[in-house]
This record gives C-alpha cells, sequence and structure tokens, in this order.
C-alpha cells in the first residue's frame, strides 16, 4: 500500500493489467452486487496549504529500492465517472482508505517547501506525461462534477515511498453498469510528488476500512480528516448491503467483488481467519510461522531416497492483507531462514538465492492462527532471474523490521481472498480456474462456518 507515514510501508514500479469497467451481478439470493474485473476547461483552483511539522520523514520506515520492483505488478481497474461518461484507470489498494485521480493539469510539487529532504522527482513535464499518455487523466469538464466547498475542500496524503499528493475533493457521477452512484466522492490531485525511480500512478482506490488522513480546509490549513471510503458509498447509495468484499488475483488479472465472493472460483472451500486486532484498520489477521521446506535427493539407484529439509521461523505477530503492495514483508530473521537453506544472501533485506539450487517441489508453509497453513511453491515468489547475469534469483519479500509482515501481491496473487472485517473474518481458499460462476453472500458462508485445516496450492508459476 502507498501509505502514510507512520503506517507501513509500500514501494514498487506497478504494472499494469488489461482491465475493463464495473458492471452490477447477482447474487444467488437476487441481490445485486458489483464486480470489477481486472485485467470547456475548468480551471482548478490550486490548494496551498501550509505543513504541519508531524509530516518530517519518519527515518525508521522501511523502503524497498525502486529498482527491485521492475518485474512486479499491481491490480487496476477502471473507474467510469463523469458526463459524458470517462474511464480511468486505478490502482487496487486495501491499505488505503482514500479514493483519488491524478488531474490532467497536475504539477509537480517542490517537497522541499514543506521540509522534506526528498529527491530526484519528476517535473511538471516528466509528471504529466508519466501518468496522462499511461492512464487518464481528469479533466474538469465534467457537466456533473462540483467541488466540496465547505469543510475539507482539499486533502493531503503523504506516502512511505515518498509520493505527495496534494488536490480537491470533488464529486462527480460513477458509473456502474446499468447504475449511477450521483454524488460520488474522491479527490482529484493537483500537486503531486513523484520519484523519478519509482514513477507515477493516475489514482488509487482505497478499499480500507475508514481511516483518518490530512484534509484542508477553507482555510488553507491542515487538519484531520476522515476519509469517505469507496464501500461506504457504494452501501450508503444501496447498490451494496454491507462493505465486505473479495478479491480473485492471478496473473491473468483478476476481480474485485463487493458483497459476495464466488465458490465457483474456488478449490477446498473458504477458510475462514480470525481479524487478529480490530484497533488496526487494515485488513490483518494473525501470523502464527513461516518455514521453507526443501527438498534433497540422496544416493542413486535402488538406494536413492528425497527427504525435505525444513526451517521454521516463529513469528506471533499480526500480518497485514494488502493488494496495494507488490512484495511479501517478513522480519529479517524469517527472511534469513529462507536464503540460509539455499546458502544465499540476504542483501539490504533483500533476499538473493541460486536459482538452480530451487527445486519445483520446495515451498514456503505460512501458517495462520495456528489452524491455517497456506503452503506455495518457491517458485512463486521468484520476483528476478539472471540477477546481474549470474545463477541468481531475486525473492519477491523484503525485511519489513519495524513494521508489521505485509502479505503483498507476491503472496495474495496465488490464493482467494475475502474480506469482511464487521463480521471480524478473513476469508482464504485456494483458486479454481473457470469460467462459470456462482456468487454467494458472505455472512451466510461465515454462518456455517467450521474450523480451518491445512490446504496447499496445486499449480505453479509459469
Amino acid at each position: 500500500m502507498r501509505i502514510s507515514l507512520g503506517w507501513i510501508l509500500l514501494a514498487g514500479i506497478l504494472q499494469t493489467t488489461t482491465v475493463r469497467s464495473a458492471t452490477i451481478v447477482k447474487r444467488s439470493d437476487g441481490r445485486q452486487l458489483v464486480s470489477f474485473p481486472l485485467n470547456s476547461n475548468k480551471q482548478e483552483t490550486e490548494v496551498v496549504a501550509e505543513m504541519p511539522l508531524l509530516y518530517e520523514r519518519d527515518t525508521k520506515t522501511p523502503e524497498l529500492d525502486a529498482t527491485f520492483s521492475p518485474s512486479t505488478f499491481g491490480y487496476f481497474v477502471n473507474l467510469t465517472i463523469g458526463t459524458p461518461a470517462k474511464q480511468y484507470q486505478v490502482l487496487l489498494d486495501s491499505g488505503s482508505p482514500y479514493t483519488w485521480i491524478t488531474a490532467n493539469n497536475v504539477t509537480a510539487y517542490n517537497v522541499s517547501d514543506i521540509g522534506l529532504d526528498y529527491t530526484n522527482g519528476l517535473n511538471t513535464s516528466a509528471l504529466r506525461s508519466s501518468v496522462c499518455n499511461t492512464y487518464q487523466c481528469y479533466e474538469f469538464d465534467s457537466s456533473s462534477m462540483h467541488y466540496n466547498n465547505t469543510g475539507m475542500v482539499g486533502y493531503l496524503i503523504l506516502y512511505g515511498d515518498t509520493t505527495t499528493v496534494i488536490g480537491r475533493n470533488v464529486y462527480d457521477t460513477l458509473n456502474l453498469g446499468s447504475s449511477v452512484l450521483p454524488g460520488f466522492q474522491f479527490g482529484v490531485t493537483t500537486r503531486e510528488f513523484d520519484s523519478a525511480s519509482i514513477g507515477a500512478l493516475g489514482g488509487i482506490v482505497g478499499l480500507s476500512l475508514p481511516q483518518t488522513i490530512y484534509g484542508v480546509n477553507e482555510q488553507g490549513t491542515v487538519s484531520s480528516f476522515k476519509a469517505p471510503t469507496f464501500t461506504n458509498q457504494l452501501k450508503q447509495a444501496g447498490l451494496i448491503n454491507d462493505t465486505s468484499f473479495s478479491l480473485l488475483l492471478n496473473d491473468a488479472g483478476g476481480e474485485l467483488l463487493f458483497g459476495g465472493y464466488d465458490t465457483d472460483k474456488i478449490s477446498g472451500g473458504m477458510h475462514w481467519l480470525e481479524v487478529a486486532n480490530t484497533s488496526i484498520a487494515n485488513f490483518n489477521t494473525h501470523l502464527s510461522s513461516i518455514s521453507v521446506h526443501v527438498r534433497q535427493t540422496n544416493g542413486q539407484g535402488t538406494s536413492r531416497s528425497t527427504k525435505y529439509t525444513e526451517a521454521t521461523e516463529s513469528l506471533n505477530t499480526t500480518a497485514l492483507f494488502d493488494c496495494g503492495t507488490s512484495s511479501t514483508g517478513l522480519p529479517s530473521e524469517a527472511l534469513q531462514k529462507i536464503v540460509d537453506v539455499y546458502s544465499g544472501q540476504l542483501n539490504n533485506g533483500i533476499p538473493y538465492v541460486a536459482c538452480s539450487r530451487i527445486n519445483t517441489s520446495d515451498y514456503l508453509s505460512f501458517q495462520f492462527n495456528k489452524q491455517v497453513s497456506v503452503n506455495l511453491t518457491v517458485e512463486h515468489f521468484i520476483l528476478k532471474r539472471s540477477v546481474d547475469g549470474n545463477d541468481k534469483c531475486q525473492l519477491a519479500f523484503y525485511a519489513s523490521d519495524g513494521s508489521l509482515p505485509i502479505l503483498g501481491v507476491s503472496f495474495l496473487k496465488n490464493v482467494y481472498t475475502v474480506y469482511d472485517y464487521d463480521a471480524g473474518f478473513i476469508g482464504i481458499a485456494l483458486i479454481k480456474n473457470v469460467t462459470k460462476s456462482h456468487v454467494v453472500k458472505i455472512q451466510e458462508a461465515l454462518s456455517s462456518y467450521t474450523a480451518a485445516s491445512t490446504f496447499t496450492t496445486s499449480y505453479l508459476r509459469t
């Protein structure tokens, strides 16, 4: 997640996938749900605000080197907004609360004005070219758009990867298939800082629980702002009964489904994990341990035998589920266990191992709540092969020391997940690649769930 300072860190370059716009689908009980497949100009009044001192850079926040992420990807959806309607491609981020889109007249922000020491930022020309040529930038020509001119007229967000956005809070029409949500509130970013090494996004759709961010009031000063979330606005409009949603993420794209989950897309049933810490406004559960299992073959012919060498790191901590973070963050002690079994190395918190040492049957086991073990082959986590032209593989992890572990895209794209924070559960299941669909209500499934058991994925990265 691209998270405000004081929260957890996301860093990484995100590769887009082809996506389609939202549709309204019917649940098995007949209730409609919102489904997002994953594959004359009004002059904006600029918001200028004095930054509070608490925005000083948190040097303890871990960061990923931007060169770590060229081959990672994020998941995007197309939001259809305005009159006439236009599509805007925005990043799914279950670790951020607010939805915003970059304006076509965005200007580069000089972060030295607010006492930060970020360098090598995109200038205005490069920023507009990077964002507007890759994504659709918001133009203030929608006849249904109007400003929020009272209370919090603007917003201000600093993310752990140094991205800084400031802009206007606006209302416009959100089109969802045959349905519309008039008065949808989101932000339009008019000032932005983006590191040249990380790059810029066209916007974010925030899927986290309501969180307090920084707003800009009518007097141009910064104060607390309870951001209206995407899911809460859908619920208030009567498009969904509750704020639960499910995510199917895979190499081909995926689907974000509000109000239910697709039982035809899972294998072996849904396994429910209790939310570990309800005081955290991010989706989380208890991560008991992680272990690496490496196959070893000894002898030849009839005397040949195979066994697994296992190394386990007990964690007993809260872990966050975040589709806005490309890699998975674990304590350095756990990563050291992984690299040691391969005689690899942990370099600046990034694990490297010899590619030739990884067997196709080697796997990592993530144990949750001391009940559910999710076993994923190590090959799922190979981020980059032939590093420096050598037999060296970079794994899609980073050291999360100083913050909570994050289960990012490198983990989430191997499982089907369901999020119902109000009920206090997160669902996790294996993915079944089928075209048929049967959507059910999450609360109904929770009412009859039983304690989960160990399960494993059955497909390999190709």
